[in-house]
């Protein structure tokens, strides 16, 4: 039997190779949920996770052989979920990363740039009005708080009547941990939105 020291339990396998390459909100270690996966449920047995989040629990199943049941309201955790639970190869992974930076990182980055040419990471927004502009520094890891100008009040008309396509109706609530609107599906029924996989 192996012992586990802290130092191992503060640095789990969750936050290391391909579960580091994102950075959902609230990911969870997942050698915790294995062991109850391991311990308490059996071969072909269902596991429900009613938020999925990023899809950790369900490739855990995949391992221990279990079926899985996921949930979650954002549609970005299904479809990592599925994306996790049939990884590409890492050729063809590469390959759209390179092809989505070329068709579209610089138009990105122009709707970010400050009236320095700067590209902003945050805007801090309160109801309509917004009261910041945040900047990451080119050593360290302190942000740097600009005050709102005239460009990006103008940068913000610009896309004004900018249509959403594509995705369903949006409503805002305000989310005081992160000190800005999170956009989130308005309806309920959109909480049964199934991710089913059968192993």
């Amino acid at each position: 039997m192996t012992v586990k020291t802290i130092k191992d339990i503060s640095n789990p396998d969750t936050y290391k190779g391909m579960y580091s390459f994102h950075k959902y909100w609230g990911k969870k270690p997942t050698e915790s949920i294995a062991f109850f996966i391991q311990n308490y449920t059996n071969e072909s047995d269902i596991v429900l996770d009613p938020f999925l989040g990023s899809g950790l629990i369900s490739r855990e199943c995949l391992y221990q052989k279990r079926r899985f049941i996921g949930i979650d309201i954002n549609p970005f955790a299904i479809e990592h979920t599925n994306f996790l639970l049939e990884l590409p190869k890492a050729s063809v992974f590469q390959s759209a990363l390179q092809e989505i930076e070329t068709k579209i990182k610089q138009k990105i980055n122009e709707t970010y740039f400050t009236d320095n040419g700067e590209i902003a990471s945050h805007y801090l927004w309160s109801s309509s009005e917004l009261l910041k502009v945040w900047m990451k520094p080119k050593v360290g890891r302190s942000r740097i708080e600009i005050e709102t100008t005239s460009f990006d009040l103008e940068k913000i008309e610009s896309f004004s009547q900018y249509s959403i396509r594509n995705i369903r109706k949006l409503t805002f609530f305000t989310n005081s941990r992160i000190n800005s609107s999170i956009k989130c599906l308005s309806t309920i029924c959109l909480l049964v939105e199934l991710c089913i996989i059968l192993i």
